[in-house]
């Protein structure tokens, strides 16, 4: 596709959790903790998580930053879900190796298991946890995603839950239950679409999702 020449959209996941799984609540704070970011967007930085000071970091000291953009993403079903990142990257490949976008699908990849090895992990759940539950009194800013998130809960659980009990449920995630959920993510589902001629292979990518940041 040549209006997509020089980028690269793709996304690494893995397989995620049902809506009553006891990480359930985890794997939203991780998505939280590994975060989003758009280079077009200067709010970002509000809330910026490891990835974001990482990937905005211009390129071999320049001022381009490593991504486009990026967003981590969960989505659960009745017994399963996906959980994974989706990113959008320039590339820069020489001799046929992109070393921006390898530091990227690296950094993507570890990223989970450098989240349950922080020491600073008990902080940044705290701030995660204060970031979801604002994020869920937004969305319920209105009558259209009130009366929607009835009825979500009312499908996938049988009956509504209040933003209390939500709160509740936010707090009661402790430090070991996200070393815990980080600990599932195994083998990888990767999709490509753009200029991918640099992109690192799938054995690679699973290596990375697998060994523990080695």
């Amino acid at each position: 596709d040549e209006s997509m020449e020089d980028l690269i959209h793709f996304a690494i996941a893995y397989e995620g959790v049902g809506h009553t799984d006891p990480d359930y609540y985890a794997m939203a704070l991780i998505q939280n903790m590994i975060g989003s970011w758009n280079r077009l967007d200067a709010t970002n930085f509000s809330n910026a998580s490891f990835l974001t000071e990482v990937f905005a970091e211009g390129q071999w000291g320049g001022s381009k930053p490593r991504v486009h953009s990026y967003q981590a993403f969960t989505t659960s079903y009745h017994e399963t879900g996906l959980f994974g990142t989706y990113v959008v990257a320039p590339t820069h490949p020489h001799h046929g190796i992109d070393y921006d976008l390898e530091y990227v699908t690296k950094a993507i990849c570890q990223e989970p298991f450098k989240i349950a090895q922080r020491s600073v992990l008990a902080a940044q759940l705290d701030r995660a946890k204060a970031q979801l539950k604002a994020a869920i009194l937004a969305h319920l800013d209105g009558t259209t995603p009130v009366c929607m998130n009835l009825g979500q809960s009312i499908l996938t659980l049988g009956r509504t839950i209040s933003p209390a009990e939500l709160f509740m449920r936010i707090d009661a995630v402790s430090t070991k239950d996200i070393q815990r959920a980080c600990d599932r993510f195994s083998e990888p589902s990767v999709v490509a679409l753009g200029s991918t001629d640099a992109f690192s292979d799938y054995n690679q990518i699973a290596r990375w999702s697998v060994t523990n940041l080695k």
